[in-house]
């Protein structure tokens, strides 16, 4: 039984045994709070790898420490949710 009313004990938590594990990732408008982009990938080397390197990226650019870069790609670019708007669209 779970309830925001009462704290959770040693016997709300069990083993679940899996064979893979997920992340996923959701960029969500600050307004309406709906997601804008998900991410989402099963982990491996190579999409810690790419989480990394993106949360990295995307945080630089939320606090103003470097600006987005073009990707200089037409299928990006056609794929794209701000193309209506890019002064840089392909």
């Amino acid at each position: 039984n779970f309830s925001s009313k009462r704290r959770a004990s040693p016997d709300d938590y069990f083993d679940m045994p899996h064979t893979q594990k997920q992340w996923e990732l959701r960029i969500c408008d600050r307004k309406t709070k709906e997601p804008h982009k998900i991410f989402s990938e099963t982990q491996d080397s190579f999409s810690l790898h790419y989480l990394h390197s993106s949360l990295e990226t995307f945080a630089s650019i939320a606090v103003n420490l470097s600006e987005p870069e073009h990707h200089d790609n037409k299928r990006k670019c056609d794929a794209c949710n701000l193309k209506s708007v890019c002064e840089f669209r392909l």
